[in-house]
């Protein structure tokens, strides 16, 4: 069965960098598996279908959310994003 549409937050938001100095925040499972379907800039690579494969795992229990955070972080990487501290 399909979780609700309850937010599964990561333990720290992800801050990264899109197109020049534009910063995105992704906080949670839910806008991370929404941002690598609708907003990724280039929806292949090993570490894209990595990511999205994680957050499917997470809706389905079979993974914790800190497992499909640090996989959007590396797809953030191969999509030439750049990964900003905070």
């Amino acid at each position: 069965m399909f979780r609700s549409m309850q937010k599964l937050p990561f333990e720290r938001p992800v801050y990264f960098t899109r197109q020049g100095s534009l910063v995105e925040r992704v906080s949670s499972v839910d806008e991370a598996a929404y941002y690598l379907l609708h907003r990724w800039p280039n929806p292949s690579g090993t570490a894209h279908e990595a990511a999205r494969r994680k957050c499917r795992e997470v809706l389905a229990k079979t993974c914790g959310e800190g497992a499909a955070r640090e996989a959007f972080i590396v797809a953030v990487a191969e999509a030439g994003m750049t990964i900003v501290e905070r």
